[in-house]
């Protein structure tokens, strides 16, 4: 899991690589804020060691990642 919480008044990009993981391909849930802060979007993609995940982020908002 990975999460991260955006404690300001503006909307914010979070970046992080998961070079964590072992060598590879995994499914990458987000859920994420969705276009206001009364609703939330998930996304489902493939990632690996080497992807840069990029997850943005309304004022006080937040996301979780959740890797298999």
């Amino acid at each position: 899991y990975v999460g991260g919480i955006n404690g300001t008044n503006a909307p914010m990009t979070f970046k992080f690589n998961p070079s964590f993981l072992k060598k590879g391909s995994y499914n990458l849930q987000v859920i994420k804020d969705g276009s206001n802060d009364q609703s939330f979007e998930t996304v489902n993609k493939k990632i690996s060691k080497k992807d840069t995940i990029e997850v943005k982020c309304l004022p006080r908002g937040g996301f979780v990642c959740v890797v298999e």
